[in-house]
């Protein structure tokens, strides 16, 4: 993170995760304004949610779904707003208790992977490159 719109929506739209969770509910907790930006609130999401429709993975490529039940462990999220009070950044899955949950430690959407039995390769070199050129 942190996401722009264009590159949230992008992600949301390529997986489809409001889609193959239809129930899923981010439980968001804990609003706080942070005393360093006026213009940041943090909170704490623990996602739940069951996978019962195809999961995208781009390219026309899906995931059938075994009605997993997502127990995410607790992550901290932000929202940072402009100079008009919309959104300029979003920064999502940073864990605060790897222990938690159902999601082997991990948060976002790597997390959600897990949950539903669709591990997530740790990132190695290449995808940290790829990540870095992206932004």
């Amino acid at each position: 993170g942190p996401l722009n719109k264009r590159d949230y929506m992008q992600t949301m739209e390529t997986f489809g995760i409001y889609k193959a969770l239809p129930d899923i509910n981010p439980n968001a907790y804990g609003f706080s304004l942070d005393p360093l930006d006026a213009n940041r609130v943090w909170f704490m999401v623990r996602n739940t949610g069951t996978f019962t429709a195809p999961l995208g993975l781009g390219g026309g490529q899906f995931v059938p779904p075994n009605n997993a039940t997502l127990k995410g462990c607790p992550e901290t999220f932000s929202i940072t707003f402009d100079e008009d009070q919309k959104i300029k950044y979003l920064t999502v899955g940073y864990v605060a208790d790897r222990f938690e949950g159902n999601t082997n430690g991990k948060g976002a959407a790597v997390g959600i992977f897990n949950a539903i039995g669709l591990p997530f390769p740790n990132p190695g070199p290449l995808l940290k490159f790829a990540q870095w050129f992206g932004t």
